[in-house]
């Protein structure tokens, strides 16, 4: 029997209650007869919670049940992680006699975890081609996780055919659209010291453009990349591809800084309209929590 969980926003108007389903699915020849089960969540205080079911699954039968209303705040700024227990007592069905055998209980454990709020759109400049693309497509998730929507030109929803000078234009709207710009230079041609490796061509035009735009700028360096042009005067952070989960830690440490710079720069440019609006010039800007410190920071803390 498989289970699988979903987390979906309970429709009550303060949209602040959230409710753990657990999905059943039998992909056993047998008939099986769900007895009862219980959900411990430790960190919510919820222990035991204990549900009848009483339900026959027979193959392929799905439904939703059973369901843990959660309470989070309305706006979350940090990623937050439950693990949960879970436990069912499972009665089988012998279809020689077509009666139900002894019961027995399957355990499992696992988690779930909120992103925060507001979500706030991510250019990620990034290999295209299949074969770089593992890197990449983790990391990318790892972003979202920490309540970003990733825009790549060249993966969906942006994987349309452009011209060359469509394609210039797409990136450049795209950069300006973001408040942040991310950058995942993974390896492609060694150098001639037969030591180093050179990451996509398009990283250097991409981070150019968003230094000139005064973007929010992070690039993550595969070990090995000698970074260059425009994109080594961003900030930086290596990885090692064959330990990726390092750059989940990391970015649990330095994504409160990035959303915070992205409130501040959103709440500046607010006043600044009130502002003009009542015909007040105002000359000024918003000061960037320096990102470089953060991650100096955590890199001297790691060593």
């Amino acid at each position: 029997m498989k289970i699988n969980t979903k987390i979906q926003v309970d429709s009550y108007p303060n949209n602040n209650t959230h409710i753990l389903k657990i999905t059943f699915s039998n992909d056993e020849k047998i008939q099986l007869y769900l007895q009862s089960c219980y959900i411990s969540i430790p960190d919510l205080n919820i222990y035991n919670h204990f549900i009848e079911i009483k339900k026959v699954l027979k193959k392929s039968n799905w439904f939703f049940n059973p369901q843990v209303k959660i309470s989070i705040p309305l706006k979350l700024t940090q990623k937050i992680v439950f693990r949960y227990n879970f436990g069912i007592d499972i009665l089988v069905n012998r279809l020689e006699k077509e009666k139900y055998g002894p019961p027995c209980s399957l355990l499992s454990q696992s988690y779930f975890q909120f992103t925060p709020t507001p979500v706030y759109r991510a250019f990620i400049s990034r290999s295209v081609r299949d074969s770089e693309k593992n890197a990449p497509d983790i990391i990318s998730q790892y972003i979202q996780y920490w309540g970003f929507s990733p825009y790549t030109v060249g993966i969906q929803p942006l994987n349309k055919q452009f011209s060359d000078e469509e394609l210039l234009v797409e990136i450049n709207n795209q950069i300006q659209m973001a408040d942040v710009v991310f950058g995942i230079a993974t390896r492609r041609d060694k150098l001639a010291d037969n030591l180093h490796w050179k990451t996509f061509e398009w990283l250097q035009g991409e981070t150019g453009m968003a230094y000139a735009k005064k973007k929010q700028i992070l690039i993550f360096v595969e070990k090995g990349i000698d970074l260059s042009g425009p994109a080594a005067k961003c900030n930086s952070i290596e990885f090692d591809s064959l330990n990726l989960k390092k750059i989940a830690l990391f970015l649990d440490k330095i994504m409160p800084t990035i959303r915070e710079n992205i409130e501040s720069r959103l709440n500046t440019e607010a006043l600044y309209k009130i502002l003009l609006l009542g015909s007040v010039f105002v000359v000024g800007g918003f000061a960037i929590k320096g990102l470089k410190d953060t991650i100096n920071e955590i890199q001297e803390k790691a060593e």
